[in-house]
């Protein structure tokens, strides 16, 4: 979506949240740097986008330095998943080697003279077979584990969600399965309220098993 599209917009429709002035738009878009779910909750940006290679120009996602600073009518919003499967096949391709021609042409620098009358030229004997190329080993499977700070975990999983699982997800066929387990433990016990609030949101959420221990 282009900037200037969606301020458009907002000039334009009533029902859309009144702003005082284009800077105010402006400034929510650059605050995109600093949304910790960006995923979720923001977006992208972009100069362009080349629909000959279906790829964006100059593109910029959460995390990037330095971060953008300014906006203009041609700036482009990119949903989170195109920005970051580009990412992911610019990381992925490799570089293109420069090709050597095949009938192994020069320039006549140091080739061999050829053998002059009356010269013996040997038979060649039987080549050696070349050994089977050795099987190519694939990667297949990934784990990983991390503890996250008590204090902060959304943003310890807002990084792990943009620089792990985000690269996992952009392969083809992936089966991406990820599990949460918790555990606390309080000196003086939790109380009843405490225990009865876990347990029906634990339920709410879907928990595959949780439980309390009392000693």
């Amino acid at each position: 979506m282009r900037f200037g599209d969606l301020w458009s917009w907002y000039t334009q429709y009533p029902y859309l949240k009144r702003l005082p002035n284009r800077q105010v738009l402006e400034q929510a878009v650059l605050g995109a740097a600093d949304v910790l779910l960006w995923q979720q909750d923001a977006f992208a940006l972009a100069d362009g986008y080349d629909e000959a290679t279906d790829e964006y120009q100059n593109l910029w996602i959460h995390g990037d330095k330095p971060d953008p600073s300014l906006v203009t009518d041609d700036t482009l919003l990119v949903q989170p998943a195109r920005a970051v499967a580009q990412r992911a096949r610019v990381v992925a391709t490799p570089s293109i080697e420069p090709i050597t021609p095949a009938d192994g042409s020069n320039s006549g620098e140091g080739s061999i003279p050829s053998p002059g009358p009356g010269a013996v030229t040997p038979t060649p004997g039987p080549s050696p077979q070349p050994s089977p190329p050795p099987a190519k080993k694939v990667t297949r499977r990934f784990w990983g584990v991390k503890t996250l700070s008590p204090n902060r975990p959304a943003a310890d999983f807002a990084n792990i969600q943009q620089e792990v699982l985000a690269h996992l997800e952009a392969a083809d066929g992936v089966q991406l399965e990820v599990r949460i387990e918790i555990t606390a433990s309080a000196p003086d016990g939790f109380t009843e309220q405490q225990v009865r609030t876990i347990r029906e949101n634990a339920t709410q959420l879907k928990f595959e098993d949780t439980g309390f221990e009392e000693n």
